[in-house]
This record gives C-alpha cells, sequence and structure tokens, in this order.
C-alpha cells in the first residue's frame, strides 16, 4: 500500500497518506462536494451522515492521500477497486483553498506519480460528479476524462451528476507514460 511517495514539495505542501486527525476536512469541505459523498442518503440526513459518508469512501478506497498546505488539510483524492471488479473509482474531495495552495503546474508535477500509479492498474476508472462541480469538472477534462454520452447523466433529488471515465489503458493528457 501507499506506493507513490511525493518528494520535493513547495514549502508548506505536503502529499501523504490520508489519517485519522484528515477527518476534520469534513467541517471544511465545499457543500459540493459533501453532496456528492452523500448522494445516496437521504436528504434530511445527509448532514449529520457526512462524516460517516466519508469514512466509508476512505474505508472503501484502496488508497487516499491527504493534501496539506501548511499543516492544514485541503483535499484528498484516492481510488477504489477490488480484484473482482472491471473498473475503478477515483475520488476528489477538496476544500476551497485546494486549488489556490498551489499553481495547477506545481500541482501537475506533484500528482504526475499518483497519476501514473492509478494508470498502472490498467482498468477503467468511472465515477459520477455534480453537473454544478465545474471547477472539479474542468480539472477532469484536463486530466483526459470523458463525458460523453456514454452513460446516462443521474438525477437525485434534483440534481444532475455526469458520469465520467478513462478507458482501460487510457492515459492521462498530462502524463508521459
Amino acid at each position: 500500500m501507499y506506493k507513490v511517495r511525493i518528494k520535493d514539495l513547495p514549502e508548506g505542501i505536503e502529499i501523504r497518506p490520508f489519517m485519522e486527525k484528515d477527518f476534520e476536512i469534513i467541517k471544511r469541505l465545499r457543500k459540493i462536494d459533501v453532496r456528492e459523498i452523500t448522494r445516496d442518503i437521504p436528504e434530511e440526513e445527509r448532514e449529520a451522515s457526512a462524516e460517516a459518508a466519508l469514512r466509508l469512501n476512505v474505508l472503501e478506497s484502496h488508497e487516499t492521500w491527504a493534501f496539506v498546505k501548511d499543516g492544514v488539510i485541503e483535499g484528498l483524492c484516492g481510488f477504489s477497486y477490488t480484484e473482482e471488479c472491471e473498473y475503478m473509482h477515483p475520488m476528489l474531495l477538496i476544500t476551497d483553498n485546494f486549488f489556490t495552495m498551489w499553481s495547477t503546474r506545481q500541482m501537475l508535477v506533484h500528482v504526475t506519480d499518483i497519476l501514473k500509479y492509478i494508470c498502472s492498474f490498467n482498468k477503467p476508472l468511472i465515477n459520477l460528479v455534480a453537473e454544478e462541480n465545474k471547477t472539479v469538472i474542468r480539472w477532469l477534462s484536463f486530466l483526459g476524462f470523458t463525458f460523453e454520452d456514454y452513460f446516462d447523466d443521474l438525477e437525485v433529488d434534483g440534481y444532475i451528476y455526469k458520469f465520467f471515465y478513462l478507458k482501460a489503458g487510457g492515459k492521462f493528457k498530462c502524463v508521459e507514460q
């Protein structure tokens, strides 16, 4: 587990395995991210169930990394899969500060090893993202994920969720394989 180690990060930034203390991020996650992880929970129970939903997402993940700036967690990413499963589920949950804690170039330089590692499993990557989560949709598109009408969109409580995917053997646009 955690075969990827990120080195030479900008001052004050750390990418490391997610730890128990990192669950405090639930208080600072963007509302859209909380809604995405609680999508399958009845609307009236979502706020009370947000931390449990986050814990379940992390527990089901093969690996989860924390993005930390000056000792404060600003985001997490990971992926889940099983040997029997024919695809993997990537996840990215962030605070409002995530994209301002470093430049896009710095982020790409330092997450490349994670992206290569995820691709090394040679399984399709698939998940859902809320249609109004424009920041993450732009990021996923930039990385090379597809939002074509391969799957129907999903509607939950009046919100639209878009399927995104990267085919097995696919390459992230920003990563030299």
